[in-house]
């Protein structure tokens, strides 16, 4: 958003602050938490580091919509989804000039894509494998209706991702404005 005092973009520093507030809370977890399924309830909650980072994202598009550009593009961008990064990323390259991804190898590329479509999983269907993921990500170490769960490390590595994307994110939308 917007400073309500100088006007200024504070987009990046908000995001920044939630981000490390999720890394404190993953450590504070990891450090006090000792009984499993208490454990992933709370890895399962940090996925919200997505949402965050789609919330920004789309702050972002509603700002990329009133750039100029002809009818069927602003109706392109209103309708660009970040739940599906791998497809924004590649629209933002072609659109705009800039791939957020970039300089993210192709193995943390998959794991960026099931982890968004994971969170989705765990949001709307209680974690439970349908087939919208498996037509997503691909993932060939899961079955159709399988309960999924997040592990610590994956949780940790997801903060990071998110935080650096989302960063990349910002740099790309204001080099474009």
């Amino acid at each position: 958003g917007l400073c309500p005092v100088c006007g200024k973009a504070n987009y990046l520093e908000v995001f920044e602050k939630k981000m490390a507030e999720l890394e404190t809370q993953f450590e504070e977890t990891e450090k006090n938490l000792t009984n499993r399924h208490d454990r992933e309830v709370e890895w399962e909650k940090l996925t919200r580091c997505i949402s965050d980072f789609e919330s920004m994202a789309n702050q972002l598009r509603g700002l990329l919509v009133k750039l100029p550009a002809i009818p069927k593009r602003k109706c392109d961008i209103r309708s660009l989804s970040f739940q599906r990064i791998l497809n924004a990323a590649d629209k933002l390259n072609e659109w705009y000039g800039f791939n957020f991804l970039e300089d993210i190898s192709r193995k943390d590329r998959t794991f960026l894509n099931r982890m968004f479509n994971r969170r989705h999983l765990f949001t709307h269907n209680a974690g439970r494998v349908d087939q919208e993921y498996l037509d997503n990500t691909g993932d060939t170490s899961v079955k159709l209706n399988q309960v999924l769960y997040v592990r610590s490390k994956e949780i940790k590595r997801l903060i990071s991702l998110v935080s650096g994307t989302g960063q990349r994110l910002i740099q790309g939308y204001e080099a474009v404005k």
